[in-house]
């Protein structure tokens, strides 16, 4: 994204996400007295308590799209007086509840629309942009996870990659979370450890630092504590929220799973829906849910990410549908019922894998407090939303 907003190209996916940032601050129901200044509209008055100790009413002003438009102009943007998108962006915002419309100016044919921000960003989803995936979608919420899903990778002795590697969600600048299983694998199967952050069009190498792996002993939940030389870190995504999943949930599966006759080993992303927020896997009863993206061999580890661009869970592994092919404890049979009984296993067989599969993940909840009883208490923490 451009370091200045006069940089942005107008109706691009970077403007209409800068509308909107700049949109919910602006139509506060408390106006900016600096804001109002620019404009040329009068401060609000300040707040003090009346004679009884209560505090003083402020008189109800909503701003117009006509303010907002004015104010983009000042600060910079490029295509600050288009109201057809100005329209669309706020009209986008106000269908999922981040504006609410209050009228409109009388004398004003276009650009007339009254709106007040509500406020409505939760604690865990401050300081970035992902409170805005509702509005923008895939084409806000990708690209963000993108940035901060990485490959763990094997090396032997002398540096060269081994056929061995999982995927990690970066959570902080020191630290990454995965699943046990993969940084077992890793352990077993090679000397050290690589992280591969998602390529980009000029392409990226790994990064040169050492760390180590901390699992939890029941839940496949693994922390990977890294030590950097001066200066170096690993990028975190501001705003990254966590909450547990919902029936109503659309999902995005983010990882690096073996992709044949490819150059590289390139991040993808699945999607999907929740098919059920709360099972238990079988003998240990272990809490899990079911999604309908299919993740692969190399997926383990990454994130499972919701519409509202929020973290639900981590994938573990894929949970296929068995077919029965005769039990140690069923009579033996003829010739012939063996036949018809392998018939219908197989046209079993075929049906099932047209079919979607079930695919397992770790809620949130769960994720963090394998996360706490390994010692690393805050890197990550329920979001204080409902759904």
């Amino acid at each position: 994204m451009p370091s200045r907003i006069t940089d942005l190209k107008p109706d691009t996916h970077e403007w209409r996400v800068a509308v909107a940032m700049y949109a919910h601050q602006f139509f506060g129901i408390v106006h900016d007295p600096a804001i109002a200044r620019v404009i040329g509209k009068e401060a609000p008055p300040e707040i003090s308590a009346s004679a009884e100790g209560s505090p003083k009413t402020l008189p109800f002003d909503p701003w117009c799209v006509l303010d907002f438009s004015r104010y983009l102009d000042c600060v910079g943007l490029p295509n600050a007086n288009n109201a057809i998108a100005l329209t669309n962006v706020l009209g986008s915002l106000e269908r999922v509840g981040l504006l609410w419309a209050v009228g409109r100016e009388p004398h004003l044919p276009i650009m007339g629309e009254r709106y007040v921000s509500p406020g409505r960003i939760s604690k865990g989803q401050l300081g970035g942009n992902l409170w805005l995936s509702e509005v923008f979608g895939a084409q806000l919420i990708i690209p963000s996870y993108n940035a901060v899903t990485v490959q763990l990778a094997g090396h032997d002795d002398d540096g060269n990659p081994v056929d061995s590697w999982g995927t990690g969600l970066v959570v902080d600048h020191h630290h990454i979370i995965t699943n046990k299983h993969v940084v077992a694998g890793l352990a077993s199967q090679s000397s050290g450890l690589s992280i591969y952050p998602a390529r980009n069009p000029e392409g990226s190498g790994s990064l040169d630092c050492s760390g180590r792996a901390h699992a939890h002993p029941s839940v496949d939940v693994a922390v990977i504590e890294f030590d950097f030389p001066e200066g170096q870190y690993i990028p975190r995504l501001g705003g990254m929220a966590f909450r547990d999943p919902a029936w109503s949930d659309e999902v995005y599966v983010f990882g690096y799973p073996r992709v044949p006759m490819t150059a590289e080993m390139a991040i993808t992303v699945q999607r999907g829906e929740v098919v059920n927020p709360s099972a238990e896997t079988i003998p240990d009863r272990q809490r899990i849910f079911l999604y309908s993206a299919i993740a692969r061999p190399g997926n383990s580890g990454g994130p499972i990410v919701a519409g509202d661009g929020r973290v639900i869970g981590l994938v573990v592994e894929d949970a296929p549908p068995s077919t029965r092919v005769g039990g140690f404890d069923e009579p033996p049979c003829t010739s012939d019922e063996l036949l018809t009984r392998l018939e219908s296993d197989v046209a079993d067989l075929k049906a099932k894998a047209v079919a979607p599969a079930f695919y397992r993940g770790i809620p949130s909840r769960e994720v963090i407090r394998a996360v706490s009883e390994l010692g690393f208490e805050g890197i990550i923490e329920m979001d204080n939303v409902t759904v």
